[in-house]
């Protein structure tokens, strides 16, 4: 089955629908989840040393990871740390806030704008879904919505009206995707140029 046909059957349009609607909601509290990590709301702020960082593979698959130790600003807290990071020199201080014990996310606007870009990146998916569930009635009408349509037609009617539900949704959605995308925009610079 070749995904990029249209779906024909109103069970086809739902299911993609919540598929894209569950794909934006999971996108939202997945990268929604270390904003406040990296704005410093949340978690121990502290000093990632650096004391080594390999290369490996080549190409798409090449990857760096470092090792080095992470303490706390109030001292509470160290332990060793390996993870996949940019390359940096032996010796190098980083700043990062600690979510869990393998978990060090990078501090500050720059970082928490990106994430931030992401997060309104998957309102875009919700907005997608919305939008698809307000319009399923209309490449796919139920059998009141056809005998209504065709009453219309029969009046000389060939524009056939949403119900104002169906309506909102649609509007709300439109403007979900609208905000979002000017707000990943202008997030994603932020973040680019911090």
């Amino acid at each position: 089955m070749v995904l990029s046909r249209v779906p024909r059957s109103r069970a086809g349009w739902l299911c993609r629908a919540w598929l894209v609607l569950v794909a934006g909601l999971v996108g939202v509290f997945l990268f929604g989840s270390s904003v406040p990590y990296e704005l410093g709301y949340a978690g121990k702020p502290g000093k990632l040393t650096i004391e080594s960082c390999e290369t490996h593979g080549q190409g798409k698959s090449r990857r760096t990871d470092c090792t080095g130790s992470f303490t706390s600003n109030d001292g509470t807290v160290m332990n060793e740390y390996y993870g996949d990071e940019s390359a940096y020199p032996a010796g190098k201080v980083l700043s990062r806030q600690r979510e869990s014990a393998d978990v060090l996310d990078p501090v500050g606007w720059g970082a928490a704008a990106l994430t931030v870009s992401a997060v309104l990146g998957s309102l875009v998916l919700v907005g997608a879904g919305l939008q698809a569930f307000a319009s399923v009635s209309r490449r796919h009408p139920t059998a009141r919505q056809r005998a209504q349509r065709q009453s219309l037609a029969m009046r000389g009617r060939t524009l056939y009206p949403l119900p104002p539900a169906q309506r909102r949704v649609e509007r709300a959605a439109w403007i979900i995707i609208a905000a979002s995308l000017v707000g990943a925009a202008v997030m994603l610079c932020i973040g680019l140029l911090a």
